[in-house]
């Protein structure tokens, strides 16, 4: 997403301000938890440098490493051919990406697994994945 300078000024100001909150008065809060002082500070940073996720053009294996942040999770635009977007449910496209991102012989696997699509590169969709990498056991 592309914020203009007013909008990311809004934006980090109601962060700051909901970090003031004390966090019983959290009304939007029912499926999840609310990030944490912390993690809000990571995210303004996020907000402030802009820095673009990295467009996949083969899985990273190993080097997914270098892209996580300080949570464990990493970000990037994923090219995914539309047939094969529209012939999955929501697992098989978790499973894909999984492959698509780390590999098909890698011992981690994502978790957390949440995507929007953020445009189209000639035959393929781009997703934004961002997850969080596990070791399998």
């Amino acid at each position: 997403m592309n914020l203009n300078k007013r909008e990311t000024a809004t934006v980090l100001a109601a962060l700051r301000q909901f970090q003031t909150i004390p966090e019983e008065a959290y009304p939007h809060f029912e499926d999840c938890a609310p990030l944490s002082p912390r993690q809000i500070d990571r995210l303004c940073e996020r907000i402030n440098t802009d820095v673009s996720p990295k467009v996949l053009r083969k899985p990273l294996g190993k080097r997914f490493k270098s892209l996580c942040n300080e949570d464990g999770y990493l970000t990037v635009i994923v090219p995914l051919d539309f047939d094969e977007m529209l012939s999955q449910d929501i697992e098989g496209l978790n499973d894909i990406l999984d492959g698509l991102i780390l590999g098909e012989y890698s011992s981690e696997s994502l978790s957390d697994i949440s995507w929007k699509v953020v445009g189209t590169s000639k035959e393929a969709i781009l997703l934004e994945v961002t997850a969080k990498p596990e070791g399998i056991d």
